[in-house]
């Protein structure tokens, strides 16, 4: 948005700044001096906080970094003093140290830092104490929110169920709490979708394999029927859905459309109790309402179909007339 590119150089400038402050300030400014001890557990914390912030403005090889030294900055707070929050943002870096590894090619620190990662969260959350003032369902929501990012880079499709499955587990515990926020509500949408979706893809995949198995079966029998043989020529074309789609098993169809009603339900318009102009609930509920369309043209339901096309575009109106006013407010704060 025009907002975000007026503020970008004043965001890469204020994180900047904070890494020096909080480095330079209790360490003179280096990491060899914090390995010595000389850095307090909350400034490595600070300052490893807004090193990830800064990753996310540069460049890749500079990206992976600053990540490590956020890393080296956190467990160093955690070697003098254990803490659930900080054991959790750990997790988040590592969650995007392992994806900025993935996007280098290197596989291998990828998988590493997102198993280091799911071991911080579980570690955290273990350790949290509600008397000592430590935010469960925060944590919780961290947790299945590096889940979900950790699933988006699973290739296998079980593993990639299994990571769905957790974060959704992880999210609904969050949301058991009272705390008035949206985000776990909405979180927990977006993981459902994709489990959706996921199950969806694979059912097409399982049907396109089985189509290419009987289009080669169909073409040696052909063959064979040329050559004097009598053989029975399968027809290839019952699967054929509208515009050429795969028509899915209703089974399939009814899974699918469960799942994206409980984001609907659960997520996004849980989120709205607590927000009622909220835009990431907002778009949650117009994506499945054309996830829903979507189903729905591919069983030939034309008329259910554009019902939810036509709730999708709502949606998605009033999500922008809530971001329009979210970027009035934020304008004349910064510029009164």
């Amino acid at each position: 948005s025009m907002l975000t590119l007026q503020l970008f150089p004043n965001i890469r400038s204020w994180a900047a700044s904070a890494c020096t402050y909080h480095c330079c300030q209790v360490a003179d400014g280096s990491l060899a001096g914090a390995s010595q001890g000389s850095l307090r557990p909350d400034a490595a914390v600070n300052a490893a906080n807004a090193l990830t912030s800064w990753a996310g403005l540069v460049d890749s090889q500079q990206c992976r970094a600053l990540l490590q030294q956020a890393v080296d900055l956190y467990q160093l707070a955690l070697q003098q003093e254990e803490d659930a929050l900080t054991l959790s943002n750990l997790g988040d870096t590592l969650v995007a140290q392992g994806e900025a590894a993935l996007a280098a090619g290197d596989l291998a620190a990828g998988q590493d830092a997102f198993e280091l990662a799911l071991q911080r969260y579980q570690a955290s959350c273990a350790l949290s104490d509600s008397s000592a003032g430590d935010d469960l369902p925060g944590l919780l929501h961290n947790w299945g929110v590096g889940l979900h990012t950790i699933s988006k880079q699973a290739q296998n499709p079980q593993l990639k169920q299994s990571l769905l499955q957790q974060a959704a587990e992880k999210l609904r515990s969050s949301t058991q709490f009272s705390r008035g926020d949206p985000a776990p509500h909405n979180a927990l949408g977006d993981v459902l979708m994709d489990a959706a979706e996921l199950l969806v893809m694979q059912q097409q995949q399982q049907q396109t394999t089985t189509t290419a198995v009987i289009s080669s079966s169909a073409a040696v029998s052909k063959a064979s029927i040329a050559g004097g043989m009598s053989a029975s020529v399968p027809d290839t074309n019952v699967s054929a859905g509208v515009g050429g789609s795969t028509v899915l098993p209703a089974a399939v169809v009814a899974e699918a459309a469960s799942l994206i009603n409980q984001a609907v339900n659960d997520g996004y318009m849980a989120a709205l109790t607590i927000n009622r102009t909220n835009a990431d609930a907002l778009v949650g509920l117009a994506e499945a309402s054309a996830a829903i369309a979507k189903l729905a043209k591919g069983q030939g339901d034309e008329h259910t179909a554009t019902t939810h096309i036509n709730t999708a575009l709502g949606h998605y109106s009033k999500s922008m007339d809530a971001t329009a006013g979210i970027r009035a407010i934020a304008l004349a704060c910064i510029f009164p």
